[in-house]
């Protein structure tokens, strides 16, 4: 299924595309070397069915949200994500989101917290997430942002994720 950069694109919440078509295959799967020459390939397993948009599967707006949660490293450029993702939380139905993060890992939940805290704290409440033990945001290395309430070590983030001033 089209993916991160390139779902946001054709999901109308980012103006441009990424550089390279990014597609997601489920986990375990080998990635043929001629899409890998022609794709930006990465492994996630949706919970959802992708969307069809001008004929292709594209990944749902909440996919994407979780899937940024469950492997923050997959993603190119994180400043670009970070401005869509208000825009992205915003399309993204709270049972959809639901049904992405029933299956992960609590650190998958954690970050996912962790994203969009600022932006939907009620949303965070709902889903009953609680912080448990250190969750790295990205590999192990040099923080580039800590989060004492989640217990987020932040290697990835060019800046903290965003917040709203107003509510939902």
């Amino acid at each position: 299924s089209v993916a991160l950069g390139s779902a946001l694109w054709l999901l109308d919440i980012s103006d441009r595309a990424p550089d390279r078509p990014e597609v997601a295959l489920p986990k375990g799967i080998r990635v043929p070397a001629a899409l890998k020459r022609a794709y930006r390939t990465v492994h996630h397993d949706a919970g959802l069915d992708p969307v069809h948009i001008q004929g292709l599967p594209v990944h749902r707006a909440a996919t994407v949200l979780v899937h940024l949660a469950s492997k923050p490293t997959d993603v190119r450029s994180w400043a670009s994500v970070l401005d869509c993702l208000p825009a992205l939380l915003d399309v993204s139905p709270e049972d959809e989101i639901r049904a992405e993060l029933d299956a992960r890992r609590h650190a998958t939940r954690v970050r996912f917290a962790y994203l969009i805290g600022g932006l939907a704290p009620n949303l965070v409440e709902r889903l009953a997430i609680e912080p448990a033990g250190t969750v790295w945001f990205g590999p192990r290395g040099p923080l580039r942002n800590h989060d004492a309430h989640w217990h987020i070590a932040d290697t990835v983030l060019p800046a903290r994720p965003p917040s709203r001033q107003r509510g939902e």
